[in-house]
């Protein structure tokens, strides 16, 4: 089992991409917590928001290069803020703050439970020709939030 956490404070923006199933809880902390049995691997890492890309290549302690893209919406108002990323190869849970505004990116299936800020999933494009847009129920893929 591989676990991951990050101090990320009361009320975060929380970015989870997962490979797998993936299924994510709420508690009264400030902390993400992240954890799989898979290995595919694990990150969490904390960005800027307006962050898409970044490259960087090194050969052992020495840095060849270390580039990021930043896009900024100018429709969007008010200061720019952090995201807390968490990327996971295959299957796994992930504990978030109650407080957070959660977006899960997930292969297969997501639930999502106990979460008082806003939740928004997303699955990637079915591959079935009669199916032009992410759908849970025609892909087989399943949703379940509790509050």
């Amino acid at each position: 089992m591989t676990q991951r956490s990050m101090l990320a404070g009361r009320n975060p923006n929380v970015v989870i991409r997962a490979g797998g199933d993936v299924r994510v809880e709420g508690r009264d902390s400030d902390r993400v917590l992240a954890d799989t049995d898979s290995r595919w691997g694990l990150k969490v890492e904390r960005r800027s928001e307006s962050e898409i890309a970044r490259a960087r290549a090194r050969v052992g302690d020495h840095v060849l290069f270390d580039m990021r893209l930043n896009v900024r919406n100018p429709l969007k108002k008010g200061p720019r803020g952090e995201v807390t990323e968490v990327q996971i190869g295959g299957s796994g849970k992930v504990y978030v703050p109650l407080g957070s505004d959660v977006t899960v990116y997930t292969g297969k299936n997501a639930e999502v439970q106990d979460i008082q800020g806003s939740v928004r999933l997303r699955w990637p494009r079915c591959a079935r020709s009669r199916c032009s847009h992410a759908c849970p129920g025609v892909c087989r893929r399943v949703a379940r939030l509790r509050v």
